[in-house]
């Protein structure tokens, strides 16, 4: 039985469904030879510790990729293989593991220091201050320690974001807390550090990592991140 006209250009309306469809089942298989992991991160995270040391992680493994995703935006994409949260505490728990203690003291740009003649903490009582939302007693308690009375009646800037309080400091805009290793870079020529050896403990980095995958890079990932911190 012969087919119909319908029936013989049946195939060339399969063609392209059938196309499309090899192409997607390449794209969502892995490529041979390589693998890849999606982590989670907060910014901060990303650019203060993941960064200088993903070299390590990739050295020796030519084939695997990386996918860096901030948790500001990982709501809109499909599930990470690994999770990151970070935070600061002043008791982190027990399934928390510590990275880092936050020392913070002030950094203003140098024209400030010029313009408000800064030579001693108390100084900075002419200086705009800047003050991160979620640590709003941290000038009380800077101020505080190095013996000065009077901060809480001085004008604030409050930000919600570690980047914007830095940049905020770099434009001249007040004083900022910053942790007090951002002291020892040299890329920052205009961000000054007038009173280095007055610092305050704020709490301690520490991070909680959740693993959805069960690959073996994104094993290898979680060997090496708990050796990092160990080290």
């Amino acid at each position: 039985r012969s087919l119909t006209p319908a029936g013989k250009d049946y195939p060339a309306h399969l063609r392209p469904i059938i196309t499309a469809l090899g192409g997607a089942g390449e794209a969502v298989l892995p490529t041979p030879n390589s693998a890849s992991i999606s982590i989670v991160a907060s910014p901060w995270f990303f650019a203060n510790w993941i960064a200088p040391r993903l070299p390590r992680f990739l050295d020796g493994r030519p084939d695997a990729s990386v996918e860096l995703i901030t948790d500001q935006t990982a709501e809109r994409r499909s599930s990470p293989d690994i999770r990151i949260r970070s935070g600061l505490s002043r008791t982190p728990r027990t399934s928390e593991t510590p990275l880092v203690d936050f020392e913070i003291t002030p950094f203003l740009h140098r024209k400030l220091i010029e313009r408000f003649e800064v030579r001693t903490p108390a100084d900075l009582l002419r200086v705009p201050l800047i003050e991160h939302v979620r640590s709003n007693d941290g000038w009380s308690r800077w101020f505080g320690n190095a013996g000065v009375e009077g901060s809480d009646a001085i004008r604030r800037i409050t930000v919600d974001s570690s980047f914007m309080l830095c940049d905020a400091a770099l434009s001249g805009a007040g004083a900022a807390l910053l942790p007090a290793i951002y002291a020892s870079e040299q890329d920052r020529p205009d961000l000054h550090c007038p009173f280095r050896e007055l610092t305050t403990y704020i709490g301690t980095a520490f991070i909680s990592v959740e693993e959805q995958d069960s690959g073996l890079l994104s094993h290898a990932f979680r060997a090496w991140l708990t050796e990092e911190l160990a080290g």
